[in-house]
């Protein structure tokens, strides 16, 4: 078992957190693997404060989250408590069941422990492999769930966990049948910091670019994404000859391991351009940007919704389900964005990258509409209703 208790919040987390004590009730978010997955826990949470400073009952907090250290490293920034538990992946690999079996039932036991231990009166859980101890332990022991499924599709964990929560939320619409009839419809959970609320030159000021220069995001999510990345250095290092993109700025988000060669190939192509392998206040980098290009995770989705910035989603290209694919549809279809296709082969995808950004660099009134697109309909931050939600099924539960 893994416990950790960060020393102090840095500047990105919440500040002025209200008083705790030993009685105080303890919500348990489970999620874990991808910050697409934390990061809407992080946005309940924050929303969960909000309600305390209002008046509200207080509340703690603790993540179950894998033991990946893209986990471990994101709590530690965030200053929260966390647990890393050992659980797996299903895999369809008969040799490796027994090593599942043990982590399940190792993750199940210790989950259940936390629970009583933590004064922890129930469970959101936003999907993924995690979630499934998390969610079993808590049934056990007769503590509430509540379940948000962000993606298009529901994965593995979600189509099977719906049936054990007390309450179910959604971001994309599904069949309203069996366990899925009673979800609720909400926008993504967005943390305060990933809602760009900036004029585009203040939020250019603060991330250190160029107040002038057409500015185009890059961001593959809490991962990077290799392919992606791959494709922007092969058009890069073949767009020396384009006035449109050695005019421009590009401010890219990848990975540690791409930084040096990212930089190396943008400085070939002579183009301007920041790389950063972390940006926590993202909002801020979506209103810098004229332009995104982006993997269609749910959380890159929303962000650009909310800033209504004209987006290039390259989804994922290796999911069967290819639900970034459909993340991305309803933006697509209000024409605030289009998709391009990630070949898996960076000449191929970098071309249709540079073909679809040339068009929109060279032309503001097509920018103009498709910001004008997504700004129509954008839906309420469901941080919100989570919380409500979890603050009238938690804050009545015994103490543990």
């Amino acid at each position: 078992m893994s416990l950790s208790m960060p020393h102090a919040t840095d500047a990105a987390s919440l500040t002025a957190k209200p008083t705790m004590d030993a009685d105080t009730p303890t919500v348990l978010f489970a999620g874990g693997g991808t910050g697409g997955h934390m990061f809407p826990n992080l946005a309940i949470y924050e929303a969960l404060q909000e309600r305390a400073w209002s008046g509200g009952a207080n509340v703690a907090a603790h993540f179950a989250v894998s033991n990946r250290p893209l986990d471990a490293a994101l709590m530690e920034k965030h200053a929260m408590p966390f647990t890393a538990l050992p659980v797996k992946p299903v895999t369809g690999k008969p040799w490796r069941w027994p090593a599942f079996w043990n982590a399940w039932r190792s993750s199940v036991a210790m989950c259940k422990r936390l629970m009583r231990q933590q004064n922890i009166v129930g469970v959101v859980a936003t999907g993924g492999f995690v979630c499934g101890p998390a969610v079993v332990a808590a049934n056990d022991l007769k503590r509430p769930v509540i379940l948000v499924n962000l993606d298009a599709v529901p994965g593995r964990a979600n189509r099977t966990m719906v049936k054990r929560a007390h309450d179910v939320f959604t971001v994309y619409d599904q069949p309203k049948k069996n366990a899925w009839q009673r979800a609720r419809t909400i926008g993504l959970p967005l943390r305060r910091v990933a809602i760009g609320d900036a004029m585009p030159g203040d939020a250019r000021l603060a991330l250190g670019l160029d107040l002038d220069r057409l500015t185009i995001l890059i961001i593959g999510g809490s991962q990077g994404a290799l392919t992606l990345d791959q494709a922007m250095m092969h058009l890069a290092q073949t767009s020396a000859d384009s006035s449109l993109l050695r005019d421009a700025q590009f401010l890219h988000i990848c990975s540690d391991a791409q930084v040096d060669a990212l930089q190396a190939a943008y400085a070939k192509g002579q183009l301007t351009a920041q790389v950063t392998p972390f940006v926590d206040a993202i909002g801020q980098a979506w209103s810098a940007a004229d332009i995104a290009i982006s993997r269609a995770g749910a959380s890159c989705v929303a962000e650009a919704h909310a800033s209504a910035t004209p987006t290039l989603f390259v989804p994922y290209p290796f999911h069967r389900d290819q639900h970034q694919r459909l993340n991305a549809q309803p933006l697509v279809q209000s024409g605030g964005a289009q998709i391009i296709d990630d070949r898996k082969n960076a000449t191929r995808t970098a071309h249709g990258i540079k073909t679809a950004l040339l068009d929109l660099l060279g032309d503001e009134s097509k920018r103009q509409a498709m910001t004008e697109a997504l700004q129509q309909n954008q839906p309420a931050n469901g941080a919100q209703a989570v919380a409500a939600c979890a603050a009238s099924w938690f804050m009545k539960a015994p103490k543990a």
